[in-house]
């Protein structure tokens, strides 16, 4: 019976679509219904199999033999950047999906009977966004006050991160007790960016244009080692652990790109118009991810029919690398009098096609209250910050023609959550909410399309003034099953 569960499950994980993260974030996904619920405020110890990714330490404290099916059934965020191109011309994306949490089960030897053994299965990070945009405006070009000017964003970003885990744990005493998990983890990371701009010259008929299109899937597969402890006394229980950044890393990426200029004056002393064009493609380049190390810890307090929960996790900084670095090829097809001006010749492949990171020190907290309404029901409460690692990250430094990684989402996210719990000593069924949600003034646009000039890519001057307003709410359904210890 045992085996024909685990098969179900593991059917019905891969059978649904994945969540909507975000891809400059290391909270924004929890694992299992009630630490979701509880914000993730777990750390101090749990009798959740979901220990296995939060606190290894924790499941020499699991009596209990159970298997975990999570899922969070339905998803929608609505996502805006006012002024996301330009002063008055805005970015608007609106989505609803169903995808799956974690598998996790936990068993023991009776042979060890301190030792307990756990696996997993989840969802790391998944993120999918799609945005195409147009601007059409009157424009001043080319000392044209009434030009007819187009422009177009196209953007595709897609992750998808699994991690796969076992873990192992020791009780010493009732009150102490260690444990270790180590995680194989994929990664698949696709994005796409076409950008490009038409405006008309004095001349009817002609047109000057700038075009720039980019495409990269990356590929990165590595392997992770969390540990932990926790030590129980009285209503107490505290717990600490670690994660090391990736111990062993492996990758490959494909990367194109291509950048053209039609019409384009060469410079005010010469007249002629002229076009240029670089273009490239490089396939099975080494690739490698990197992944901060954490600590993380935790305390949670057992009132009579309360019980409260604080956790936080401090992660690292990791300096500017690069992800994937081109080879150094001549890039530009073709000689221009603006090319030999402008230095671009000078350029290669291994400028505009190597793909660079980077991630500054991110300390979140979550807090949680588990309040027993019935002995068989409990109301979940939670809390936790998702603050990004590139808000505040400095690119002044780093090569203009390089690919950023990521290239949205770096704006800070909260999330509050409530549900509840209904259960017995055979099964355990989680139902509750997530709301999501993010705002701040004074972002860069992603693209500035008002008052373009010649002399930027006929875009218009960088945009400062926009603004974020992010709304998501997530529905939780978990189902736990507990066997029965004797089998």
């Amino acid at each position: 019976m045992n085996k024909i569960l685990l098969l179900a499950s593991i059917i019905i994980f891969f059978a649904v679509d994945s969540t909507h993260s975000q891809d400059s974030h290391y909270w924004s996904q929890n694992f299992g219904a009630r630490p979701s619920l509880l914000g993730g405020s777990i750390v101090g110890g749990d009798h959740d199999n979901s220990a296995v990714f939060y606190t290894p330490g924790a499941i020499g404290f699991i009596d209990n033999i159970h298997l975990s099916i999570n899922a969070n059934a339905y998803q929608g965020y609505v996502f805006r950047v006012k002024d996301g191109l330009g002063q008055d011309n805005d970015i608007t994306r609106s989505s609803f999906n169903i995808y799956p949490q974690i598998i996790a089960g936990l068993f023991k030897i009776d042979k060890f009977p301190k030792w307990r053994f756990g696996y997993t299965l989840l969802t790391r990070n998944f993120f999918n966004l799609s945005v195409n945009d147009r601007v059409r405006l009157k424009a001043n070009i080319d000392n044209n006050s009434n030009n007819d000017y187009i422009g177009v964003l196209e953007y595709d970003s897609f992750l998808n991160e699994q991690w796969a885990g076992l873990c192992i744990g020791h009780r010493f005493n009732d009150k102490f007790s260690i444990g270790i998990s180590l995680f194989g983890t994929y990664r698949f990371q696709k994005q796409k960016s076409f950008s490009y701009v038409r405006t008309t010259t004095n001349n009817d008929g002609e047109h000057y244009s700038f075009n720039n299109y980019y495409l990269s899937s990356i590929t990165d597969v590595g392997s992770i080692i969390k540990a932990g402890l926790c030590y129980f006394s009285g209503g107490f229980r505290w717990g600490i652990a670690i994660t090391t950044p990736k111990l062993f890393t492996l990758g490959q990426a494909n990367v194109q790109r291509e950048i053209s200029y039609t019409n384009l004056p060469s410079n005010t002393l010469v007249g002629a118009d002229e076009n240029l064009l670089g273009i490239d493609e490089q396939r099975e380049l080494p690739a490698k991810f990197k992944l901060p190390f954490s600590v993380s810890g935790g305390f949670n307090y057992e009132f009579p029919w309360t019980k409260l929960g604080f956790s936080a996790e401090y992660f690292f900084a990791i300096d500017p690398y690069s992800v994937v670095t081109a080879r150094d090829n001549k890039f530009y097809t073709t000689n221009s009098t603006f090319a030999h001006a402008n230095g671009l010749l000078m350029l290669t492949s291994k400028d505009y096609m190597t793909i660079r990171t980077q991630a500054e020190s991110v300390l979140n907290f979550s807090v949680g209250i588990e309040q027993e309404l019935h002995d068989k029901v409990d109301m979940l409460l939670g809390f936790h910050t998702d603050y990004s690692y590139l808000k505040n990250a400095d690119m002044s430094s780093e090569n203009k023609a390089n690919i950023q990684l990521p290239a949205h989402a770096s704006w800070d996210l909260y999330h509050a959550s409530a549900g509840f719990s209904i259960g017995n000593n055979k099964r355990d069924f989680v139902l509750g909410v997530i709301y999501s949600f993010s705002s701040g003034n004074n972002v860069q646009a992603w693209k500035s399309y008002l008052n373009p000039n010649i002399n930027n890519r006929f875009e218009g001057e960088p945009y400062n003034n926009a603004s974020i307003d992010y709304h998501s709410l997530n529905f939780v359904i978990g189902y736990t099953h507990f066997f029965d210890t004797d089998q």
